[in-house]
């Protein structure tokens, strides 16, 4: 147990010279099969690196999210030209829900493609 413990010091070591923030650790009756882990947030996304029951290796799962990416290779302006609003004019939670309505058929796309 005590190697599991010195891998879990060393990944949080490696986090916080990375400037990551660590979010909780995992214990056994936090979460379903994983014994010993922690959660991180590195540069904004979530991952989380936990040890599953009798196995001897970590697992790292991290969420994939499509909204950030799309809004990142589509311009400005072919969103402006979708929605037909002044995007500068509304307030940043109309203007995300708007962009988000604007994105549905590449969202839904990606998610059949990435399933």
């Amino acid at each position: 147990m005590d190697d599991l413990y010195d891998a879990i010091g060393t990944i949080a070591a490696f986090a916080h010279a990375n400037g990551d923030d660590i979010d909780e650790n995992i214990r056994p009756e936090d979460s379903q099969g994983i014994s010993h882990g922690l959660d991180i947030y590195h540069r904004g996304n979530f991952m989380r690196i936990g040890k599953e029951a009798e196995q001897n290796r970590f697992e790292i799962t991290s969420p994939y999210q499509f909204v950030p990416v799309l809004k990142n290779t589509i311009s400005d302006q072919t969103l402006t030209d979708r929605v037909n609003v002044d995007l500068d004019a509304v307030s940043p939670r109309e203007r995300n829900q708007v962009l988000q309505e604007a994105l549905t058929h590449e969202l839904r796309g990606a998610t059949n493609q990435y399933d």
